[in-house]
């Protein structure tokens, strides 16, 4: 008998598990986030899609609040999460009775609101219209029902007015079932870059009447524009009782006719069932990458949310033809596959990037080498670009991060030499107009770190901002010496330590200092508010964190941090005061590798697992307020995900995953058709039994708390042995 239950044992090992979920796309609830902070959208959007056509209903980021007032549209393109508003281009709102054409006075309040993976759908009060939307990569597809009473209906065209401050544009209508223009959008959280989207709309039905508008005026003119109005076109139709207008929008950066041959090629006459269905079918397909079974029901519509939400950003910005904007706006480009834009990188370089080399390795490949061809036209990496332009929103130089990650995790289909040249310049050329780091020219000549009143340039939290140039720096020395650039390595390798300078001793903090060497006095670790105008922008010398948060920001040196504290008993003191006074917000990057910290240490790894499971519950929920702070393109969603799945790449270039309790029972990773699945089971799993004991690789146990990215994709099998600790603890 007991060598049966062995073989058994040796069986469930070695072989994988047949997930009985066949479609992964009805698991996703796209409202959470919509509530809160989480600043997601609802509306209809395809994996890496362009086009997103959503509803606004507010001012927030994303252009819709769960709970808003009144719904005044349907936009086209938006950012998932962020926190500046940004895009909304191109808004369509059907009518009844009298046309309205202004913002502020045509919104209605509604009701019966459904959304799904690719669909989205309400009910106008006003007007008494249901309004159903869904998506292709570069189009949109709207079908509105009309109620069952005569009379003629409208469609008005926003095209003047986005979610930015600013305001303009152009459009013409070109025949009773054709308008096209552009809306002229930008200044993402203050930059000055602007850019244009381009769109065409036909409809279903031709138009009895049309004309424009600008401003408050309405007139029969047939096309207007302006760089500083709101602005749009209208159509009349003839009703009847039931009646229905579908509408399509074509989308591009580049041009009008891009536009028109996006809807052509992806849009082939007024087919919302299959368009739709279509767009189930292409989230199925990713989000199948990933199966788990066990957990409770909201909380599989919280994983599958969340990886739903990892997929959004970056997205395709090409053209069916190939044709793109250049970065910085420097003509059209023309490329055989896709260029991607909205690269949040400081956000997405923790979770989103190393969720696509681990789940998706073929498409971060392609984002690389989009990433890549930008330098190529503008001479820089991207820091958060936006539409082929760069805001320069945040800090750091995490493109630095993202592309070495890549290859260090051996998805290497670019071009090294070329990325070095790049990297290389960020990190070391100081005669750049704008370059990537600020006070880059204070970093060298410190040798990695830059002074709280150093005037050189403008530093948005000089520890932070050193922080994440160490960061850098060590994936760029890993790169280097992979490449056998060993003096540029040792040099990289060395400025990754500057962070020993901001360590107090005393206090027990890394703590700003002055060019005079002197610590900042008075120093308070507990503030966050005097850096900027807005509420947890960060305390003095810190970004959107404080001394708490940003004193284990060492990922690449954790050991090196140890032995600065004086030994594990000192340190984990500290790590102790973090977790248990609350000092880390987990709402917010700066905090999301911490709770990892206590895998490096011996015996401590419980802390991270119990402490996570109490946690996520509380943090993430089923709901529309169920993420706890912005989503930042899908950054917070990963983060969920990752605890989950009991892996997390706390350090992204070093290809460690640290182990910690996983949510589900039984979990398929699979990477693409030619590689195995990667399979996880925690056995005896349940809300009581969250800490894990014995731990087996592919039928060895092992004794560490991690496991390396080439050990994975070569098809690991992890079993994870669960247990109460706290009734364990009290059986000894």
């Amino acid at each position: 008998m007991k060598k049966i239950a062995i073989y058994l044992l040796f069986v469930l090992l070695i072989t994988g598990f047949t997930e009985t979920v066949s479609a992964q796309a009805d698991q996703v609830n796209p409202m959470i986030g919509t509530g809160g902070d989480g600043n997601t959208f609802p509306g209809a959007v395809l994996p890496w899609g362009l086009v997103s056509v959503s509803p606004h209903n507010s001012t927030s980021p994303s252009g819709y609040k769960y709970g808003g007032e009144k719904i005044t549209g349907f936009g086209h393109v938006h950012l998932s999460g962020v926190g500046c508003p940004a895009q909304g281009s191109v808004i369509l709102l059907p009518q009844t009775g009298s046309l309205i054409t202004s913002p502020s006075e045509r919104g209605s309040t509604y009701s019966g609101e459904k959304a799904t993976a690719g669909y989205y759908s309400v009910h106008l009060d006003q007007t008494g219209i249901t309004a159903e939307l869904t998506a292709t990569l570069r189009t949109g597809l709207s079908r509105y029902r009309f109620p069952a009473v005569k009379g003629n209906f409208h469609l008005v065209v926003d095209a003047g007015t986005s979610l930015s401050e600013r305001r303009g544009g152009e459009v013409k209508v070109v025949s009773p079932t054709e308008i096209e223009g552009y809306n002229l959008t930008g200044g993402f959280c203050g930059s000055p870059v602007q850019h244009k989207v381009y769109f065409v709309i036909q409809t279903s039905k031709k138009s009895i009447a049309s004309g424009t508008w600008l401003g408050n005026s309405v007139s029969d003119e047939q096309s207007v524009s302006s760089a500083d109005s709101a602005l749009g076109a209208w159509f009349s139709f003839k009703g009847k009782a039931g009646d229905t207008l579908l509408v399509k929008v074509g989308v591009s950066y580049v041009s009008i006719a891009n536009a028109r041959e996006n809807l052509k090629t992806e849009q082939k006459g007024f087919n919302f069932s299959k368009i739709r269905k279509q767009a189930v079918t292409e989230w199925n397909k990713v989000l199948s990458r990933i199966s788990v079974k066990g957990g409770r029901p909201d909380e599989k519509v919280q994983f599958y949310t969340a990886l739903y939400h990892s997929l959004i950003h970056p997205g395709i910005k090409s053209d069916v033809t190939g044709e793109y904007v250049k970065m910085g706006g420097a003509g059209t480009g023309k490329s055989k596959e896709p260029q991607y834009t909205v690269f949040s990188l400081w956000d997405t370089y923790r979770t989103v990037h190393p969720l696509l080399n681990l789940v998706y390795p073929e498409k971060n490949q392609e984002i690389v080498r989009s990433m890549l061809t930008m330098a190529e036209e503008s001479g820089q990496l991207p820091k958060w670009e936006l539409a082929s332009g760069e805001t320069r929103v945040m800090v750091g130089d995490p493109a630095t991060i993202v592309i070495t990650e890549a290859w260090l995790k051996g998805n290497r289909k670019f071009d090294a030499e070329k990325a070095w040249k790049y990297l290389w310049a960020s990190a070391t050329d100081t005669l750049q107009k704008k370059p990537i780091r600020n006070g880059l020219k204070s970093y060298i000549r410190n040798g990695g770190w830059i002074a709280l009143d150093d005037t050189t340039d403008w530093i948005w939290g000089p520890v932070s901002t050193s922080l994440e140039y160490n960061l850098a720096d060590w994936h760029l020395a890993e790169f280097a010496r992979g490449l056998g650039k060993k003096q540029e390595a040792e040099l990289l390798f060395k400025r990754s330590e500057g962070w020993r300078r901001y360590f107090d001793s005393e206090t027990g903090f890394l703590r700003p200092v002055k060019q005079d060497g002197t610590f900042l006095t008075p120093f308070n670790p507990d503030t966050l508010e005097t850096t900027g105008q807005w509420p947890g922008s960060g305390g003095p010398g810190y970004v959107e964190g404080n001394a708490w948060q940003y004193t284990f920001f060492v990922p690449h040196d954790l050991a090196g941090l140890v032995t600065a504290f004086g030994g594990k008993k000192n340190f984990l003191r500290q790590l102790n005061l973090a977790v248990k006074k609350r000092h880390l917000n987990l709402s917010n990057e700066p905090s999301f590798s911490i709770p990892f910290i206590f895998n490096s240490l011996p015996n401590e790894s419980h802390r991270t697992q119990e402490w996570l499971r109490e946690t996520l519950p509380v943090l993430f929920k089923n709901t529309p307020d169920g993420l706890p702070g912005n989503d930042d393109a899908g950054t917070l969603s990963a983060w969920f995900l990752f605890s989950s799945l009991g892996l997390y790449p706390d350090n992204p270039g070093s290809g460690l995953y640290q182990f910690t309790s996983p949510l589900w029972d039984e979990i398929s990773i699979r990477p693409g058709k030619k590689q195995p699945p990667i399979v996880i089971r925690a056995h005896d799993n349940s809300p009581q039994n969250t800490t894990v004991g014995r731990r087996f690789l592919n039928g060895k146990q092992i004794n560490e708390y991690s496991v390396d990215h080439e050990t994975l994709m070569k098809g690991a099998k992890l079993d994870f042995f669960m247990y109460d600790r706290i009734v364990q603890m009290t059986i000894d």
